[in-house]
């Protein structure tokens, strides 16, 4: 038993030392000319209406005993999302200096509120070498520039143009209204939905036989002005009188199975929703995911909507087929008399 236990701590160690040979390796150090690059390739810049300043670093691979200036040269994209110095930012001090012994220096752009779009605009900078020591990598910057307006509950009250999507309504559009909410970082959204409202109680009522009456309630958004992003909290959305009482909930959560995180960015420059996700469920179903959608707002200003006019009636079977889903899975089912 003790030459068995020996051999096995024979064997062990033989092993440490191969693993441990294995693990030589060669270190390699730069020994070349010291190069000048950005410190990182790109940037982005929320403007507020303060034309807030950003540093922009650009370093060398290797220190030297003398002080080094290097001017920042603007490069021409010649596009229409380009940002043009004046306009969208200029350049506080375009000559950088990096101090004998150090490897970092900084040059600073400041955003232009006034000039600044809010679907943003991009700024493109490079380096005029002193002696060909302009790097291979990383020898452009560019910044997105992009309008920041503080949280106000006005920018998002009004007449909204609505597009959603969804596994199973498929793509929709409709036109609402907004309102005040009960708070001043929460707006109440009237008319979701109910423009099908006459086709879904048509529908209700075939399916039952006999007069079905239920209530779509306004629905109350919140908002984070700090992070800029909005959401539904659960709340009670389509309460289905035939059935009980039942009541049919909206919400934004969490769900990793569907990539849905429930948060929608907002833009306070002009009320826009991008990407907010929602579930349209029953507490009681099994099915509660079954009605995710992804919605985009734009404020009405005036042009065309999107079409579905508040006294639209009409549903689409993909729509009806969710509803009677929904409806046939929630446990206290009418009774027909």
């Amino acid at each position: 038993m003790k030459n068995r236990y020996i051999n096995k701590l024979t064997v062990f160690f033989g092993i440490l030392l191969i693993l441990s040979a294995c693990k030589e390796t060669e270190t390699t150090v730069y020994d070349g000319p010291s190069l000048v690059h950005f410190v990182t390739p790109w940037g982005e810049l929320s403007v507020r209406d303060n034309n807030p300043e950003m540093p922009i670093s650009i370093g060398t691979t290797s220190a030297v005993e003398y002080d080094r200036h290097y001017s920042i040269e603007v490069v021409r994209a010649q596009t229409l999302d380009e940002a043009i110095e004046g306009r969208e930012y200029e350049i506080v001090d375009d000559l950088v200096t990096i101090p004998a012994g150090e490897v970092l220096g900084e040059f600073t752009v400041r955003g232009l509120f006034e000039g600044v779009t809010e679907a943003g605009t991009y700024a493109t900078f490079t380096i005029a070498p002193q002696e060909d020591d302009l790097a291979e990598f990383d020898n452009e910057y560019t910044l997105e520039l992009m309008k920041f307006c503080n949280f106000s509950q006005d920018a998002f009250m009004g007449q909204y143009d609505v597009e959603e999507s969804s596994y199973f309504f498929g793509n929709t559009k409709s036109f609402l209204r907004t309102d005040a909410g009960s708070l001043d970082t929460t707006i109440l959204v009237n008319n979701l939905w109910s423009y099908g409202a006459e086709a879904w109680e048509a529908y209700l009522e075939s399916m039952f036989q006999k007069s079905i009456d239920f209530e779509i309630l306004p629905i109350e958004i919140h908002f984070d002005n700090e992070l800029a992003v909005c959401s539904i909290p659960k709340q009670p959305f389509i309460i289905n009188e035939a059935l009980e009482g039942d009541t049919m909930y909206i919400g934004s959560f969490y769900n990793p199975g569907f990539g849905a995180d429930g948060i929608g960015e907002i833009n306070s420059c002009f009320g826009s929703i991008e990407d907010l996700d929602y579930w349209f469920f029953s507490p009681d179903s099994m099915q509660v995911y079954d009605a995710v959608f992804k919605s985009n707002w734009e404020l009405y200003t005036g042009a065309e909507s999107f079409g579905l006019a508040p006294e639209l009636t009409n549903v689409s079977p993909s729509k009806l087929n969710l509803l009677e889903s929904e409806l046939k899975s929630i446990k206290q089912q009418l009774i027909v008399e």
